[in-house]
């Protein structure tokens, strides 16, 4: 007898399924390689006693029952590694869960249902009983919650390596063929984070009540093709500055802006490095600040600064590179994740245009806390808001909050104030009368 491990190389999640099917539980909750194998058993046991990669790959397709139905090279030469030995936890059904899934859509001849890279997905689910009876269900996903990474996961599920294209509707599969065998939709609400990295790890409901039609019943269609060009997503940003008695990185409120981005589809690694400051502004560097949990940016820049908090030698020791530039945004940017920008494009940027940061919290600052456009109603004689007038902001600290009164805070509550002032004089002439700050209302 040889006693050996299974390489992970074409394995899917139906061969999963299939493989603890045959290890007498029902289904695959989840199942990996590196980095997880070498937490179960560390690669340095297996190479103490020797133990070899028996299986170099296996592949089951969806119209296999039995995990030795599926194709699979034994005891035959493979490129594989220990950090490619296959992991697999197991579950019994103690609630309804997917076990198998496929893409349909109908024969136009036979008015038979036909599996394809792109369709109408259809899922099974079951459940275990009291008597250990297996009861399944085959029938649909609402696209209610779903995106892209999710469209992804599940293609990726399914044996391929990305979603070309998903939506809903009766595109592949009529509602009346769904009416006629009386297919329900079995799964709603299913949403995956960018970091799921398994369609069986996303949050759905399962079995479970819910206000989805037929027509939103989800389609995709799936690829085997050439790798789609990343998809850069912010990941992590940080403010970095140099210690030099650790030789590496410290975290703080100010220093260099180095970030981590991610592709959304899972071809290429995460991306570090460094921002370009050249078309930044001070909504652009407040935004920033609030993206790392600050309120705003109080002082920002790029050379000579940017080397005093982390020398330029020590980037160039590293390889760290310019990863972002050109960034834009406008005033309808509520959030640093909205701006265009260069990623991992070409850019002119040079080291010494490395940007820099200074974040900073209100404390006891004044701060705007609502914002009017307000007018005089000759008629009524009272001040009212509206789509144009002037503008009025009512600032509060956080030790002082008394709603509009005459400490407005900074030059530009000033300003407003001494506006405000000039409008009630106005209303004094007008109405013979001085106008109460409460009739003031703040929209």
């Amino acid at each position: 007898f040889i006693h050996g491990t299974v390489c992970d190389d074409s394995f899917n999640s139906h061969a999963a399924n299939l493989s603890c099917q045959y290890l007498g539980f029902d289904y695959a909750a989840r199942w990996g390689s590196k980095p997880d194998n070498s937490k179960y058993i560390p690669e340095e046991l297996l190479e103490k006693y020797d133990v070899p990669i028996v299986v170099g790959w296996v592949y089951c397709d969806n119209t296999s029952s039995h995990i030795t139905e599926c194709e699979a090279s034994i005891m035959e030469s493979h490129e594989c590694s220990r950090s490619n030995n296959l992991w697999l936890q197991c579950q019994d059904f103690k609630e309804w869960a997917p076990i198998n899934a496929g893409l349909f859509t109908v024969d136009n001849k036979t008015g038979e249902l036909e599996a394809s890279n792109e369709g109408l997905l259809l899922v099974t689910v079951a459940y275990t009983d009291g008597y250990d009876n297996m009861i399944s269900l085959n029938g649909t996903v609402c696209d209610d919650s779903f995106n892209d990474h999710a469209a992804n996961l599940a293609c990726q599920y399914l044996g391929y390596k990305y979603a070309d294209e998903w939506g809903s509707g009766s595109k592949y599969v009529p509602d009346s063929y769904l009416e006629q065998h009386g297919i329900p939709i079995v799964i709603d609400d299913l949403y995956c984070d960018e970091w799921k990295t398994s369609i069986m790890e996303c949050e759905a409901n399962v079995m479970e009540k819910h206000d989805c039609m037929k027509d939103e019943s989800l389609w995709l269609k799936c690829s085997h093709g050439e790798e789609k060009d990343p998809v850069w997503d912010l990941a992590s940003a940080a403010l970095l500055t140099y210690d030099p008695e650790s030789d590496g990185m410290k975290i703080g409120r100010e220093g260099l802006l180095g970030v981590t981005f991610e592709d959304r589809n899972q071809q290429e690694e995460p991306l570090h490095g460094t921002v370009c400051g050249t078309s930044f502004n001070y909504h652009t560097a407040d935004l920033a600040c609030q993206y790392l949990g600050y309120d705003y940016a109080q002082e920002w820049g790029t050379d000579p600064q940017n080397s005093k908090y982390i020398p330029t030698h020590f980037l160039e020791k590293h390889g760290v590179q310019i990863v972002v530039s050109d960034v834009q945004c406008d005033k309808s940017n509520y959030n640093i994740t909205e701006c265009g920008a260069n990623v991992m494009g070409r850019h002119n940027c040079s080291r010494s245009e490395n940007l820099w940061l200074k974040c900073a919290e209100r404390g006891n600052d004044w701060k705007p806390i609502a914002a009017s456009l307000l007018s005089f109603d000759e008629k009524t004689g009272n001040v009212i808001p509206g789509s144009e007038g002037l503008l009025l902001i009512p600032y509060s600290s956080n030790i002082l909050s008394s709603g509009i009164n005459a400490e407005y805070g900074g030059k530009l509550g000033r300003w407003l104030y001494s506006r405000h002032r000039m409008l009630r004089l106005f209303q004094q002439s007008r109405s013979k009368s001085r106008l109460p700050v409460s009739r003031i209302r703040i929209c």
